[in-house]
């Protein structure tokens, strides 16, 4: 009886039924096949071009005000500490399919090492074929690494660090790889253009998916080193007290007010930019103008 009225509800509920604990409806599925098929034919004619980097997707959620976690308190360079989290459910069900569809046609997946610290993910995915991503940690000074230690989920990562970071008996781990790499010119992040050109040709990473946090997402704007934009945006508020901001500033050179405009080297009719009904979340796809791409 109970065979019987399963295969009832699939005759007739077919959009409805997905065999995982959070279903979606088939016309979301299409909808995330048709903006993964749009960044699957970008990330081909980048690497046809034979750049010397990767092609990078930044990819993250945000609320209404533009709030990407929900911070309780902030540590001294105002960013999000332990006490914060950006698990915060922002979008829904079906942006979470989204990120893995991304993160399944992604040769790796960048997150920062207070990302990984607060979060603690496994940054697989698991919701969209069979294709995984390799992880990628930005962890300079290697202190979030050692933080986690033995409760770290993630497993085969590229734990990205500074040439002079110290590796200590308990760092060591089949699991992880560590790649040294140059730090920016204040010595405080790394430089996003040296990890990203020798995960390239140490590793065949050849795209790349960055999800964050907000240091990460910031850096990566900085450097101009974004090629492919999707955002989502929820339908809901955070307020600026307890919300954090994805970036924090723009490049001085930008233009007097430091704004960026991903329209600006597009012409109307021939724009890369599409929005997206996903759920009750939107999605903002966008190939970033290549006047504002510094890869050469």
């Amino acid at each position: 009886k109970t065979a019987v009225s399963f295969l009832f509800l699939i005759l007739v509920f077919p959009a409805q039924i997905c065999f995982c604990n959070d279903p979606i409806t088939k016309k979301d599925h299409l909808q995330i096949k048709n903006i993964i098929d749009i960044i699957h034919d970008w990330k081909n004619k980048h690497i046809a071009k034979s750049s010397k980097l990767p092609f990078i997707t930044l990819s993250y959620a945000q609320s209404l005000d533009g709030k990407i976690a929900l911070c309780k308190s902030r540590d001294n360079d105002g960013y999000m500490n332990s006490r914060s989290s950006s698990n915060l459910p922002i979008s829904g069900i079906e942006s979470l399919h989204l990120t893995h569809a991304l993160r399944s046609v992604n040769d790796g997946i960048v997150v920062g090492g207070k990302t990984l610290f607060i979060d603690n993910p496994r940054l697989s995915n698991r919701l969209w074929g069979n294709d995984q991503p390799r992880p990628i940690i930005l962890d300079p000074h290697l202190k979030y690494i050692q933080h986690l230690g033995e409760t770290r989920k993630v497993k085969n990562a590229i734990v990205c660090c500074s040439e002079e970071a110290k590796l200590d008996s308990t760092q060591y781990d089949n699991n992880l790889t560590y790649l040294r790499c140059k730090m920016d010119k204040k010595g405080r992040l790394l430089d996003l253009h040296d990890v990203f050109q020798q995960l390239k040709i140490q590793y065949n990473i050849r795209s790349i998916m960055v999800e964050g946090g907000a240091t990460v997402i910031s850096s990566l704007v900085s450097q101009r080193l974004v090629d492919c934009v999707c955002l989502t945006i929820a339908p809901k508020f955070i307020g600026q007290q307890q919300g954090l901001t994805p970036i924090t500033s723009i490049p001085e050179n930008e233009s007097d007010y430091r704004w960026i405009d991903l329209v600006k080297s597009t012409s109307a009719a021939n724009s890369s930019n599409q929005w997206f009904a996903l759920g009750s979340d939107c999605i903002f796809l966008a190939a970033w103008p290549e006047g504002y791409i510094d890869k050469h």
